[in-house]
């Protein structure tokens, strides 16, 4: 029985790929046209990112990916994609509804 690790441990973010090392060994690397709003977003916004455990977050996007959906090839549902954008298709920071 073959038993993988999809813990990921490292992530590599660059203008047209995104990549995650996986603990058994593995690297899955994507084009990041499968995930506009990391295609769109600053190079800062990609940059800062968690990883948590199985998963990934980039809290200036509000967006998670994890290993699972990398490894099956998964890209980024229209509705999730278009949440948080300006109508120029430019993915920006939620702010705080005032109070």
């Amino acid at each position: 029985m073959n038993i993988s690790d999809d813990r990921i441990q490292a992530v590599r973010v660059s203008k047209d790929t995104l990549a995650f090392d996986l603990a058994d060994g593995r690297s899955v690397s994507v084009p990041l046209a499968w995930y506009p709003t990391l295609l769109h977003a600053s190079e800062t916004e990609r940059k800062t990112f968690e990883i948590q455990v199985w998963s990934v977050h980039w809290p200036l996007l509000d967006f998670d990916l994890g290993a699972e959906g990398l490894l099956r090839g998964a890209r980024e549902v229209r509705s999730y994609r278009l949440r948080g954008r300006s109508h120029f298709g430019v993915a920006k920071a939620r702010k705080p509804l005032p109070a």
